[in-house]
């Protein structure tokens, strides 16, 4: 009987599966209170988190779409919600940083 064995994660596989789990679009309310939980500094505030979104998607790191899909009327489209998303470029950065770090 020939039976494959299951092949071994490695380091890197691992850390593909963590970054392809983490596709999806967050709110800047989202990005803001994840980063409140690991620095819980009263300093920064959501208006600076929105500024540091900004950025982030300037530097094409962070692609940014406009959320309609609550809109009920008009006023509500007009109000702009935004959700963030890592761009490939972003992970990229992410992994060369946590390998500079290592």
């Amino acid at each position: 009987m020939n039976m494959k064995l299951p092949k071994a994660e490695s380091r890197d596989n691992k850390r593909n599966y963590k970054y392809e789990k983490t596709k999806y679009w967050l709110y800047k309310e989202e990005v803001y209170e994840a980063i409140r939980s690991y620095i819980p500094s009263p300093e920064y505030t959501l208006a600076e988190c929105e500024r540091d979104l900004e950025t982030l998607v300037g530097w094409e790191s962070l692609t940014i779409m406009q959320d309609t899909s609550d809109a009920q009327t008009l006023k509500e489209f007009k109000n702009r919600r935004y959700r963030y998303q890592l761009t490939d470029y972003g992970v990229e950065i992410e992994r060369l940083t946590i390998e500079l770090e290592n």
